[in-house]
């Protein structure tokens, strides 16, 4: 009866850490999955009339996260929100501590300097008195020093004398003067070798069949992960003119096809006589974080990818 009351109290136990066990891994990947699947929407408004304004604003985790930036005539400003609490706030908080802390500091080195301006003042009563003291003492050291002068010139005229009279006997022995060495000189030849090898190499890299696949596979990763990104919705009224009919005219079709492959609508009014940019747009669209993750994994599981980031880091070796 022991034996089975025991046996039941540890399976109960092993049942309830595996039920906390796969409640843990549930939220984790709950958590991971609304983090990835749920979109950042974005919308931007820009106009232009006499004065540039732009305003854009992003939400995340359905609109926990708020993020709004403004621009006008030369002046930016920008607003965090997590969970409808300013990030600005706390900004404002902590820049007021630090100031509150640079006047404690400059009131304490102003004491500091009232302490030390009244010590002087005490220090100069006490030195006028040792005034004539060191008077004093000043005469006796100038003639000391005199005396001193005079013993060191006689000295130095004896000194000279001896030395004529070595050079005419011809006693001095001149110093070994240590010749220069000559700098060897450095072979030009070898440098533009080496210069050499190190492009041969980043041109057998760069034009090898790893990296274009490599380059391939994230080109076409790319143009998806545009057209996941692009806007939804493009409000847009504008005046445009370049000053010369045939560059408006270009610019018109190159509109054109942008509309054309993004099937996007664009409402523009063409100016071929004047140089003019006025209007207004906004830009209405959401981006995932998924796709951003899918666009690095397509890379990074490339069959190319390994030989790829090994030539990679032998080319960084040979040139560093």
């Amino acid at each position: 009866m022991a034996v089975a009351l025991m046996a039941s109290i540890w399976f109960m136990v092993l049942k309830v850490v595996l039920i906390l066990f796969l409640v843990i891994i549930l939220f984790i990947l709950l958590v991971v999955g609304i983090v990835l699947l749920s979109p950042a929407k974005y919308k931007i408004r820009a106009e232009k009339y006499n004065v540039i304004k732009i305003e854009s604003n992003i939400s995340w985790l359905f609109g926990i996260i708020r993020v709004l930036v403004l621009y006008d005539d030369g002046k930016h400003s920008y607003n965090i929100k997590i969970f409808g609490v300013n990030y600005n706030k706390f900004n404002h908080y902590e820049k007021e501590k630090h100031k509150d802390k640079k006047k404690e500091n400059l009131d304490y080195n102003l004491e500091g300097e009232k302490h030390e301006e009244k010590d002087i003042s005490k220090d100069t009563g006490k030195k006028t008195s040792g005034r004539k003291e060191d008077k004093t003492t000043r005469k006796e050291d100038k003639k000391s020093k005199e005396n001193r002068k005079n013993s060191t010139g006689s000295q130095q005229n004896s000194w000279k004398r001896n030395s004529k009279e070595t050079n005419s006997s011809g006693k001095i022995h001149k110093k070994e003067t240590k010749k220069a060495k000559p700098k060897k000189k450095e072979n030009n030849d070898e440098k533009n070798n080496g210069r050499w090898q190190t492009i041969s190499k980043i041109k057998e890299f760069v034009f090898a069949d790893n990296t274009k696949g490599v380059v391939g596979t994230a080109k076409n990763s790319l143009i998806h992960l545009l057209l996941k990104i692009k806007p939804r919705k493009i409000k847009s009224d504008i005046l445009f003119g370049t000053g010369d009919a045939c560059l408006t005219g270009q610019a018109l079709g190159a509109i054109a096809v942008y509309m054309a492959v993004t099937n996007t609508v664009l409402n523009i009014t063409p100016d071929f006589e004047n140089r003019v940019l006025k209007g207004r747009l906004e830009v209405l669209g959401r981006i995932r974080a998924a796709s951003f993750l899918l666009a690095v994994l397509k890379i990074v599981l490339d069959r190319h990818w390994k030989s790829f980031y090994r030539d990679l880091k032998k080319v960084k070796e040979e040139i560093i």
